[in-house]
C-alpha cells in the first residue's frame, strides 16, 4: 500500500491521544502507509516523540471459557508467570519495529502498552520485567534487602536500545474505568539522558521509573556484566561481587486469581 490512509483510532489509541493532550502535547496521528507505520508524531515543549500504542488484552477462547465457568456457577482460576514471556517480547518486538521506520533519528521512540481488564496488573508486570529483564532479589541475611534486578535476565530494552528510548504503560484497574499509568526510561539507549530529562517523564512524576535513579536510592541493582543471561551461576556471582552479600537469592512472583459470578440482587435465591 504506497498511498497514505486514515483509520480511526482503536479505544486504546484515543485514549493515549487523550492522556498525552491533557499533559500538553500536541498529537498528530500518522497516516499509515504500511502496517509498520507508528501511531502518532508528537511535540511536547519543545521535545519530539514518536508513539506506537499496543494492546495487551484477554484471549478471547480464555475469555470464553472464563465466562462459561462462572455461568455454571463454578469458581474459574487462573494463574500466570509474570517474569519475561515470549508473548509479552513479541508484541514489544513488532512496536519497535514500527517506531524504527519514522521520523527523525533525534525523536524518541517511545512504545505505549495498555495493559487491559480482567488482567491489566499481571500484563503491566509481565511488560515491567520484560522490558528490564527484571526479577526481585533478596538477602537470606537481612530481612530488609528488597531490591528490583534490572538486566538479570535477557531484556527488551537492551535489545532494542537502538530504536526504543523508554515506555508508558497503561494498567486498567478491575471494575473501574480509570487507569494507572508509568514511564519507563531505557537506561541502554544512546538517548537516555536526554529523555529522562525530556516533558514525557517529567509528566509522569510519581509513575517514572528510572532504573539509574533506582540504583542510587538502593531499590534496584542494575546488572551490567557482559555475560550470558541464562548462566544464573554467572549473575549471582556478579551480584554478590557487586553487593558484598553472599547469601542472595531470586524470586519470580506469579499472579493467581479466583472469579464467581454474583447475582446483582443478593435478595433473591
Amino acid at each position: 500500500m504506497n498511498a497514505s490512509t486514515t483509520f480511526p483510532l482503536s479505544r486504546e489509541e484515543e485514549f493515549a491521544k487523550l492522556v498525552l493532550e491533557d499533559k500538553g502535547a500536541v498529537v498528530t496521528p500518522i497516516p499509515r502507509r504500511s502496517n509498520q507505520t507508528p501511531d502518532f508524531d508528537v511535540q511536547f515543549a519543545g521535545a519530539h516523540y514518536i508513539f506506537e500504542v499496543k494492546t495487551r488484552e484477554e484471549d478471547q477462547e480464555r475469555a470464553a471459557e472464563r465466562h462459561a465457568t462462572m455461568a455454571r456457577g463454578e469458581v474459574h482460576g487462573d494463574h500466570a508467570e509474570l517474569k519475561r514471556r515470549n508473548t509479552i517480547s513479541g508484541i514489544i518486538e513488532d512496536g519497535v519495529n514500527q517506531l524504527k521506520v519514522h521520523g527523525p533519528p533525534e525523536a524518541f521512540r517511545v512504545l505505549w502498552v495498555h495493559c487491559c481488564n480482567p488482567w491489566g496488573e499481571r500484563y503491566k508486570h509481565q511488560f515491567f520485567n520484560a522490558f528490564y529483564g527484571s526479577t526481585r532479589l533478596y538477602d537470606l541475611d537481612d530481612n530488609d534487602f528488597k531490591v528490583d534486578a534490572l538486566y538479570f535476565r535477557d531484556s527488551d530494552f537492551f535489545r532494542y536500545r537502538a530504536n526504543l528510548d523508554g515506555a508508558v504503560i497503561v494498567m486498567e484497574l478491575p471494575g473501574t474505568d480509570e487507569g494507572q499509568l508509568f514511564c519507563l526510561a531505557n537506561d541502554n539507549s544512546a538517548k537516555y539522558q536526554a529523555f529522562r530529562t525530556s516533558p514525557l517523564p517529567q509528566a509522569f512524576p510519581v509513575g517514572f521509573y528510572d532504573p539509574l535513579a533506582q540504583e542510587a536510592a538502593g531499590e534496584a541493582v542494575v546488572i551490567r556484566g557482559a555475560f550470558d543471561r541464562r548462566n544464573d551461576n554467572a549473575v549471582m556471582a556478579y551480584l554478590n561481587k557487586l553487593t558484598g552479600r553472599v547469601k542472595l537469592f531470586n524470586m519470580d512472583f506469579n499472579h493467581t486469581s479466583a472469579s464467581i459470578a454474583v447475582p446483582r440482587d443478593l435478595t433473591q435465591p
